[in-house]
């Protein structure tokens, strides 16, 4: 496999969307700090008097739920949307100490800075997952459970960033895979995507835009692991 699975992009965009857009209650909320527990399940926080958290407080009955979300690409591009997902599904109030517990544990291990802060005056909701669509493929929840968001999702723009500011001389070797065409017109080119798989490099030119992915020997399934992915990536270029 060179590239992510529906269901792992689908984690991914879950974990990394700068917001969510939830519709449940007849309501549409954007929702800014979010995760996902260990199966993918959306976790949110809104204010108890909050249109949202006072509907759900009112009904005995799980609410549906529809939930967009977006990954994006770290470069300022005319079209930064990389994954679109929507889930469907039901919304609860997490209730049950030791439920509220465990998910509060879960959100203070996997802290990012869109992580929801159970703050006083808080509701804890949880999305439980019916149906998820992936750039309209439709993914098999089990499938989504069971897969998990891509290890480097958290420091993709990070080290794209310093590939970019620092690393230019890796860049052009890693360019030399691609078509001598394709660089031939390129006016723009830049790295716009990493992940376990590989790393994808931007083109745009006069009459056409492009990414190309290049795969990774290996998959990296630790941060740790990349420079040695990128030195193979690297080495095959010297050898051809």
């Amino acid at each position: 496999m060179t590239q992510p699975s529906p269901a792992e992009r689908a984690r991914t965009a879950m974990r990394s969307s700068p917001t969510l857009e939830i519709v449940a209650g007849g309501m549409v909320t954007t929702i800014a700090t979010h995760a996902t527990d260990d199966s993918g399940r959306p976790m949110l926080t809104v204010e108890r008097r909050s249109p949202l958290a006072e509907f759900l407080a009112g009904r005995p009955d799980p609410t549906p739920l529809v939930v967009h979300a977006a990954a994006l690409r770290p470069l300022q591009v005319p079209d930064r949307v990389r994954t679109r997902v929507v889930l469907c599904g039901f919304l609860t109030i997490v209730r049950r100490p030791a439920e509220h517990i465990a998910a509060v544990l879960r959100l203070t291990s996997t802290r990012t800075e869109q992580t929801p802060r159970l703050e006083p005056g808080c509701l804890l909701l949880r999305g439980e997952v019916l149906a998820i669509n992936v750039d309209g493929l439709q993914v098999q929840p089990d499938a989504y459970a069971a897969a998990a968001p891509d290890p480097l999702v958290d420091h993709e723009t990070a080290i794209l960033g310093e590939l970019l500011r620092n690393r230019t001389a890796d860049i052009i070797e890693i360019c030399g895979l691609l078509e001598p065409e394709l660089l031939a017109e390129a006016t723009e080119i830049a790295p716009s995507g990493l992940d376990r798989h590989g790393i994808t490099v931007w083109l745009s030119g006069p009459d056409r835009v492009c990414e190309i992915r290049l795969p990774f020997a290996v998959p990296v399934d630790h941060l740790d692991h990349l420079p040695g992915a990128l030195g193979l990536l690297l080495d095959g270029v010297r050898r051809s």
